[in-house]
């Protein structure tokens, strides 16, 4: 993908392939990371890289040993998150749904060159499947618990929280048949999701999962923005 740039990009049609496969869960899939890059200034994106990550090998695992009737949830850096979608649609067919849900901007706190050139670069390559599975991808630096007065008067302040409409519901899932949601995280959850976490637990939903750290994968997250 060298040499592309983000003008040169036909954003609905990498929306669509996102979305493409997401069956029930496609209202999950959030439009305004596309609609807004409409009017981010042009610059090259990176090239992405297709090869298996260390984190994707971790969840593999997870998932070929997930019982039947398993949705999974893993919350991650966006850029990562945005290749392990890559690599689990691709090599396994479980459809990735981005939960990402702000607004990109070039000051944004949410953000970033790395993190558009991975939507974009790994969206243009997938292809299309019948999924076996979901697993739903989130971004861990949506929001942050502290920021100084100075880093909010000079950028623009995008970040989000998970709402009720951002995962599904305990009548969704029961609904479409799953017994259990299987969440991995590659550092503490973050509270939004530990409150959803709680409400599935609180209607005797199965939940599962776990804190994966791999500190040498994680030494490059500060560049996902």
């Amino acid at each position: 993908m060298s040499g592309d740039r983000l003008k040169q990009q036909d954003l609905r049609v990498i929306y669509r392939s996102w979305a493409q496969g997401a069956g029930p869960f496609e209202c999950f899939v959030r439009k305004p990371n596309f609609v807004s890059l409409q009017h981010y200034p042009d610059f090259e994106l990176q090239p992405v890289p297709q090869t298996e990550s260390r984190l994707y090998k971790d969840v593999r695992s997870l998932v070929k040993g997930a019982e039947s009737g398993s949705l999974f949830l893993i919350e991650t850096s966006a850029a990562e998150g945005i290749r392990l979608g890559y690599l689990l649609q691709q090599r396994m067919r479980v459809k990735p749904i981005l939960t990402f849900g702000s607004p990109l901007h070039p000051y944004g706190i949410v953000g970033g060159e790395r993190y558009i050139s991975a939507l974009l670069g790994y969206g243009r390559l997938l292809t299309p499947i019948d999924p076996v599975g979901y697993a739903f991808i989130l971004d861990r630096q949506r929001y942050r618990e502290k920021l100084s007065r100075r880093m909010l008067r000079q950028r623009f302040n995008n970040q989000y929280e998970l709402s009720q409409d951002d995962l599904p519901s305990i009548e969704m899932l029961k609904h479409l048949g799953y017994q259990k949601l299987v969440a991995i995280s590659r550092h503490e959850p973050k509270i939004d999701l530990l409150s959803y976490l709680q409400y599935l637990r609180d209607n005797h939903f199965k939940v599962e999962g776990g804190v994966m750290i791999d500190e040498q994968e994680e030494k490059g997250s500060a560049q996902d923005r």
